[in-house]
């Protein structure tokens, strides 16, 4: 069965980029531009894994909204893998995130067959756990 990921990003050409990419590795592959469309979809599927990007606008609180989604996400589906990506990492930041229960942490720019390799790796050994 495939498995299914959700990319959040309001840059529309990342979340595009993202979506070809999977999608030719054979997963499923839902896109969202914000917070509150990514937690519609989080609310009606269950997803193996999330690509959030952390410098979107915030859905009441004033840190940046992918955090916010993570947290959200966390209670939600706690079995979904999360990855949040970042223009802007700070040291701080990514402390935060692993503490909301990201998954990995990543800089934008990033190679694509990095990032391909990491996911392959993230739900193997995902599937390895059940």
């Amino acid at each position: 069965m495939p498995k299914k990921i959700l990319v959040v990003d309001d840059d529309l050409l990342i979340c595009d980029m993202l979506e070809s990419l999977l999608k030719d590795e054979g997963f499923i592959i839902h896109k969202a531009d914000g917070v509150a469309t990514a937690l519609d979809l989080v609310k009606s599927c269950d997803y193996d894994l999330l690509l959030i990007d952390k410098n979107m606008p915030g859905t009441y609180r004033s840190r940046e909204g992918g955090i916010d989604l993570l947290e959200h996400v966390r209670a939600m589906s706690p079995c979904a893998k999360v990855i949040i990506m970042t223009g802007n990492p700070t040291a701080q930041s990514m402390v935060e995130a692993f503490e909301l229960g990201a998954f990995d942490y990543i800089e934008k720019p990033f190679s694509l067959t990095q990032l391909r390799k990491k996911i392959k790796n993230i739900l193997a050994n995902a599937s390895d756990a059940f």
